[in-house]
């Protein structure tokens, strides 16, 4: 953990009047998650502040709540629930629970290894998390092993719907994020073999089509290696 901010949140900063920021979690592209508290219900969370470059883009910071609430719906026992969303003096945040626990990628980093009747109960569980979420329209769409936490007890939570995708929405924050960097990446793969790329990641998403990543994840537990982060 670090007391570093995201260039606009510090440690001890109240966000909307209630979320106390505490520590800084870990970062991303876009956006920087703290450990913090809730001063109304006195109890630990996880606050996702969304980053300064993107919180001037109002078409971003919409589809970045809707997302957010849409997340918030899901109620399962392995995935992170979201508790609530707001903005308090053009910081955009995401308040979630807190899990003090481990990832897959860092145990496995450290050398850990899983048997694979556990392995497959690990599997099973994003399984149940993903099917509530793909009930209620939503893609996960980044399941690996730094997103799946394992608590001292044993529990599995899937986190980070930070790329999530809303199957019945027109567009969405990944969406957005991959247009504006898009041309670049084109450019530099080449035209012709861009194009195609682009429009297949345009196609529509379904929940058949993340179905690869739990059974990834599956052989990446079996194997006992992390190949990518």
């Amino acid at each position: 953990m670090s007391d570093r901010t995201n260039d606009h949140v510090t440690a001890q900063m109240l966000l909307g009047g209630r979320y106390l920021v505490e520590s800084e979690l870990g970062r991303g592209g876009m956006a920087t998650v703290f450990k913090g508290t809730d001063t109304v219900l006195g109890r630990p969370v996880a606050v996702k502040v969304l980053s300064p470059q993107y919180a001037g883009d109002a078409n971003f910071v919409t589809r970045f709540r809707r997302e957010a609430q849409s997340a918030a719906r899901l109620n399962h026992p392995n995935l992170v629930s979201v508790y609530d969303t707001g903005t308090d003096d053009g910081i955009h945040f995401i308040v979630m629970e807190y899990v003090d626990a481990k990832t897959l990628a860092d145990y496995l980093a450290g050398g850990g290894r899983i048997m694979p009747e556990r392995a497959i109960e690990i599997a099973e569980a994003v399984c149940d998390a993903l099917s509530m979420a793909h009930a209620h329209g939503i893609i996960h769409r980044d399941i690996k092993p730094a997103n799946i936490r394992i608590t001292s007890k044993g529990d599995v939570k899937v986190t980070d719907f930070g790329i999530a995708r809303v199957i019945s929405g027109a567009d969405t924050i990944a969406n957005h994020a991959s247009a504006n960097h898009g041309p670049r990446r084109l450019a530099e793969r080449g035209r012709a073999q861009g194009r195609g790329r682009a429009k297949r990641r345009r196609r529509a998403l379904t929940a058949g089509s993340q179905a690869i990543q739990p059974q990834t994840l599956l052989l990446l537990l079996l194997r006992g290696r992390v190949v990518a982060r």
